[in-house]
């Protein structure tokens, strides 16, 4: 008969909040051989015309009926948004409109290439 085992207690996770110091792991990153850096405005500009693109194929070429913009689970928009990864000091960072200013010119972008399909927003 096979012994079952039982795996160690987890530790207690802590939801972070503003109040909590967020903690970036340098040496992770070191190890990895790549740093966290911030987008500049025509990195900015391009993931912008690339999210556009992106849904222009979906719709035109792969037949889809609507679109949705992933802003969530820690992908890039859901880092614009969060008071928690989004340390920026410009019109990308800061309040809850300016830190929304990403997916605004998405959602804006999008809405004009694709006027007749639906768009949702994932959050």
């Amino acid at each position: 008969m096979a012994k079952m085992t039982v795996p160690p207690a987890l530790p207690k996770l802590v939801k972070p909040t503003l109040d909590t110091p967020f903690h970036i792991d340098y040496d992770w990153w070191e190890k990895s051989g790549r740093r966290p850096e911030t987008m500049t405005r025509s990195e900015i500009r391009r993931t912008v015309e690339d999210f556009v693109s992106a849904a222009v194929r979906m719709v035109r070429v792969g037949g889809y009926d609507g679109v949705q913009i992933h802003a969530s689970h820690g992908y890039l928009i859901g880092q614009f948004l969060s008071p928690l990864t989004n340390r920026r000091d410009d019109e990308y960072g800061g309040t809850d409109r300016k830190r929304a200013r990403l997916l605004y010119e998405i959602t804006d972008a999008v809405r004009q290439s694709l006027k007749d399909v639906p768009i949702s927003v994932r959050l």
